[in-house]
């Protein structure tokens, strides 16, 4: 079974409010999420979740969303997973040398936007499949060789596998339970 991951442009409605654009965000990738769903003949559902906030499996089926200020992820497989997207930019995070230790910096070479953002889409996604946020991120490592369009980690006694898409402006990564093939597919806007 592979991992069907669909990514779509966002684009806030002219004059919302920004209170309201964090509702937007989810709600149009909940859309893209049941896009997903009907692509793989499944009845749409608005996943539960767990106290830490970690969509709950259905059926078999676990899924994951991601968005940032131009655009949604959405993640479905048979396994855990999690997906993560970001924008291409160097100064992600105050502090941004905390998340990257020697090794790390090792094993990527120079950190510039494309080195960092690889790197935190990436433990971003593995630290999904736990139901654990952005405190652990100094938990997880990478481990690997840096590959195109790969890189391996490792978070507390689990080795993971995240798989990424990379356009001009933007990393997607998935991590999922296992290493499986993953379909990236564009959604393209509706009108």
């Amino acid at each position: 079974m592979s991992v069907l991951v669909l990514m779509a442009r966002f684009e806030a409605a002219q004059g919302l409010p920004t209170c309201d654009l964090g509702a937007a965000k989810s709600s149009a990738a909940q859309d893209l999420l049941e896009q997903a769903m009907a692509q793989l003949d499944l009845a749409p559902w608005v996943p539960e979740k767990d106290p830490r906030g970690k969509p709950l499996a259905r059926d078999g089926w676990h899924i994951s969303k991601s968005h940032c200020r131009d655009c949604l992820a959405v993640a479905i497989a048979r396994d855990p997973l999690g997906v993560d997207v970001e924008p291409i930019r160097l100064a992600r995070v105050a502090g941004w040398h905390r998340v990257i230790s020697k090794s790390e910096s090792a094993l990527l070479g120079e950190v510039d936007a494309l080195a960092f953002t690889r790197l935190w889409t990436a433990k971003e996604s593995a630290l999904k499949i736990a139901g654990q946020g952005i405190t652990e991120l100094s938990k997880c490592r990478l481990t690997g060789p840096v590959e195109p369009d790969r890189l391996r980690l490792t978070h507390g006694q689990h080795s993971r596998l995240a798989q990424q898409h990379i356009t001009e402006h933007h990393v997607i990564s998935v991590c999922s339970v296992g290493s499986q093939e993953v379909k990236w597919q564009w959604q393209r806007d509706r009108d």
